[in-house]
């Protein structure tokens, strides 16, 4: 039993887990039925029907939205750094890039100072 579902039990809340179903679910027949969930798995099946619930106004203890944008690294990166928290630099890539320190190092120098000269140790990526 998953340690939440037994700290609420023991509060006196009746308790349910959950599984999604394997196979196929018709969507038109997801209800909320329980007064609280708590999102187990934060991928898949499991969050979708989340968000399912979240539109029908479920209480989620870890909420779809937050969720969904916990599995984007560069949405969470833009949240720390427009919210002041410091962050190391970061760079996104179009596709997988086998980045050198040099090459990281370049590309800041290139982002701080605005030196858009291609340098020999960073090369830019055709997108």
């Amino acid at each position: 039993m998953p340690a939440v579902v037994q700290l609420l039990a023991e509060y006196g809340a009746i308790t349910d887990i959950i599984h999604p179903v394997h196979g196929m679910l018709d969507l038109s027949q997801v209800r909320v039925e329980h007064d609280l969930y708590v999102l187990r798995h934060t991928s898949g099946l499991s969050l979708s029907l989340s968000g399912a619930l979240h539109e029908l106004g479920a209480v989620i203890v870890n909420p779809y939205p937050t969720s969904a944008i916990l599995r984007d690294k560069i949405i969470v990166s833009r949240i720390l750094q427009a919210s002041g928290i410091p962050t190391p630099a970061t760079y996104v890539a179009s596709q997988p890039v086998i980045a050198s320190a040099a090459r990281l190092r370049a590309a800041h120098h290139q982002a701080v100072s605005g030196d858009r000269r291609p340098s020999r140790s960073y090369h830019s990526i055709p997108s």
